[in-house]
């Protein structure tokens, strides 16, 4: 192997030296612009533009018009009360129909112009006991001569009278059937509270073709109201349709039991659409009444009252706002003896304080008898009084 030149050797180094020193013999001086923008990185070049979405399909546009509904929670049912579905109410109206029944009736009246007159009439009853009694309205069979009932599976029978009660609008008849009847029960006043779901079936009009159905729901418990000169209480209100024909039949819950018996056709005018039944609270202890004595035995005061409602109270400048006001008397009976007025604000029966027509009902039903003495506290022009009344059994 030859050696280099030693001359080569020299002018490596003096090579080596220079580009050490960043110049040569003959090198020229960089700008500083240009070293600092030779030291930047040069940017990546763009990228290229992404294209246009397209416009969503029919298919992509009608699933994003469905909305996903929010759950909510629900609060619980009352105890002993299941969720009902809106198709149940077929369900319930099959096991309640077979106890309605229409009733036709002949009727007679002596007109003081035309004299004796006879004119046919019809409503609603139901059965309410196996044996063959059926509950309906009193107006429903008032001045009958004869009674025909037709149960809903076509049969055709002709009912007596059991026992009547024109207060409560409410009477017994019975028919004799060859075998058990289909019946309902009464429920609980107590079970049912506004909001609820309730079905009225009955004999509208008088229709061929079975019952008619109409639902609604309850209104107001504990109402009272005036009709032809006479005074309701405890009833129902509902915004289910009542007709013509339905008096007499019942109002049921969704369990089929009877709420009310429906007696007051819907209201009109400003009160368009609303109908009243009698609550199970009369209705249920009037019917064993009837039955067990043809009549009503409680004790009777003689009077019609109606809750005081604050607007009332208000309107009268009264310094309470519960009580039971007087809206009108029997001439001769115990309420009209003892010096009682229409106006009068019932406080106390006794020692109890009264707030609602049901408690004076209740106390008259479970406390007193006919010949019983009683301390009637009542409000005045503003002043507190107190009267002794001795109750007697209605005519």
């Amino acid at each position: 192997m030859k050696r280099a030149p030693f001359w080569v050797f020299t002018l490596g180094a003096v090579a080596v030296v220079l580009t050490a020193a960043g110049c040569t013999s003959d090198a020229k001086e960089t700008p500083a612009a240009d070293v600092a923008a030779a030291s930047i990185p040069a940017a990546p070049p763009a990228p290229a533009p992404e294209p246009a979405p397209l416009p969503p399909t029919a298919e992509e546009l009608a699933k994003a018009s469905v909305v996903t509904p929010v759950e909510t929670p629900q609060a619980p049912a009352p105890a002993g009360r299941e969720a009902i579905t809106l198709e149940s109410f077929a369900e319930v109206v099959a096991r309640a129909r077979p106890a309605v029944v229409g009733i036709a009736v002949v009727a007679q009246s002596i007109d003081p112009f035309f004299g004796l007159s006879t004119a046919v009439q019809t409503g609603t009853g139901v059965i309410i006991d196996a044996q063959g009694y059926i509950l309906t309205n009193e107006h429903v069979i008032a001045n009958a001569i004869r009674i025909e009932v037709a149960t809903d599976d076509e049969q055709t029978f002709i009912a007596e009278v059991v026992g009547k009660d024109a207060m409560s609008d409410l009477a017994v008849i019975k028919i004799t059937a060859p075998g058990p009847l289909h019946s309902l029960a009464f429920a609980p006043p107590d079970s049912y509270r506004p909001g609820d779901w309730v079905i009225a079936i009955g004999n509208a009009l008088g229709l061929p073709g079975g019952p008619t159905v109409t639902v609604g729901v309850i209104g107001a418990v504990n109402r009272t109201i005036a009709v032809d000169d006479q005074v309701i209480s405890d009833l129902v209100q509902t915004d289910a349709s009542i007709h013509e024909g339905n008096s007499g039949g019942p109002l049921v819950d969704l369990e089929g039991r009877i709420v009310g018996i429906n007696t007051i056709l819907s209201l009109r005018g400003s009160a368009q659409g609303i109908g009243f039944a009698i609550s199970s609270f009369t209705t249920a202890p009037v019917a064993r009444a009837l039955i067990e004595n043809g009549r009503v035995p409680w004790a009777w005061l003689g009077l019609s009252v109606q809750e005081l409602s604050p607007s009332k109270a208000l309107e009268l400048d009264l310094p309470v706002r519960k009580g039971i006001i007087v809206l009108g008397l029997t001439r001769g009976g115990p309420a009209h003896v003892a010096g009682i007025l229409p106006g009068d604000v019932l406080l106390r029966l006794d020692d109890t304080p009264l707030a609602s027509v049901r408690d004076i009902d209740a106390l008259l039903r479970d406390r007193y008898q006919a010949g019983d003495t009683a301390a009637v506290f009542f409000l005045r022009n503003g002043q507190e009084q107190s009267v002794q009344v001795t109750f007697a059994t209605a005519p």
